[in-house]
C-alpha cells in the first residue's frame, strides 16, 4: 500500500437525511467487493471512523487502490434516492477539512481527487468537485476556481486582512514565471504588490 500518493474523496450514494452507519456500509462493501473499501466513513453527525488503516489497500477506485486512501461521507444522493446531490451537513464538512489537510500534513504533495476525477470513471461522486488552492507567501491562500489551475486561468484570491479589511478579494490571472507559479492579480487598489508568488499548489475538497 505504501507510499501514499493519492486521497480520494467519495460518497456513500445514500439519500439526503438517511441515517447510514460506518458499520453497514463496510458490511455492504463486504458483501460486494469481499473487503472494506474505505479508509474512513463520516457519518452525518460529522463522526469520522477509521475503518482501514493507512497501510491497508481499500477498494475505492478501480485497479488505482494502491497508496490511495479512500474517504467515503454518508450521503451523496437527494431525497428521491434519484439525483447526484452535495448532501454534506456542516458536521461533515468540518470533518473532512480535518481528514484532508491531517493526511496533507502525514504526506507533503499527497494529491486529493473525487472519485469522479479519475479516468474512466463515469460517476457523479463524491456529488461535488474539488477545488485547486495555493498557499502563497504574500498572498495567502488563494482559492483557484478551476479543476487544474493552468496557466492563464482566472482565479480569484482571498487575500486575508488588508488595511483592516477581512476577506479582501481579488481576482487575476494564473502565469509561470522563473520557473515559478504567479497569480498577476487585477485591480488591487495599490493596497498590495499586484502579483503573488505561489509556494504550493494542492486540491481542497472541504
Amino acid at each position: 500500500m505504501l507510499p501514499i500518493k493519492y486521497l480520494t474523496i467519495h460518497c456513500a450514494a445514500t439519500p439526503e437525511g438517511r441515517h447510514v452507519t460506518h458499520e453497514q456500509i463496510t458490511a455492504w462493501d463486504k458483501a460486494k467487493f469481499g473487503q472494506t473499501s474505505y479508509h474512513w466513513v463520516i457519518e452525518l453527525d460529522g463522526s469520522m471512523h477509521q475503518t482501514l488503516k493507512d497501510n491497508q489497500k481499500g477498494a475505492h477506485v478501480g485497479k488505482r487502490n494502491t497508496g490511495n486512501i479512500g474517504i467515503c461521507y454518508i450521503g451523496g444522493v437527494d431525497k428521491t434516492n434519484k439525483v447526484p446531490k452535495d448532501t454534506r451537513t456542516p458536521a461533515q464538512i468540518a470533518s473532512l477539512r480535518t481528514l484532508v489537510r491531517t493526511y496533507q500534513e502525514r504526506y507533503p504533495g499527497i494529491e486529493v481527487k473525487g472519485h469522479n476525477e479519475w479516468p474512466g470513471v463515469a460517476k457523479a461522486c463524491p456529488s461535488f468537485f474539488c477545488r485547486m488552492v495555493a498557499v502563497t507567501g504574500d498572498a495567502g491562500m488563494i482559492d483557484l476556481n478551476t479543476p487544474d489551475g493552468r496557466k492563464g486561468r482566472r482565479i480569484c484570491c482571498h487575500i486575508g486582512r488588508v488595511r483592516g479589511n477581512d476577506n479582501l478579494c481579488r481576482c487575476g490571472r494564473l502565469y509561470r514565471a522563473q520557473g515559478r507559479w504567479i497569480v498577476v492579480l487585477a485591480g488591487n487598489g495599490g493596497a498590495r504588490s499586484n502579483h503573488a508568488w505561489i509556494d504550493r499548489l494542492y486540491r481542497s475538497c472541504s
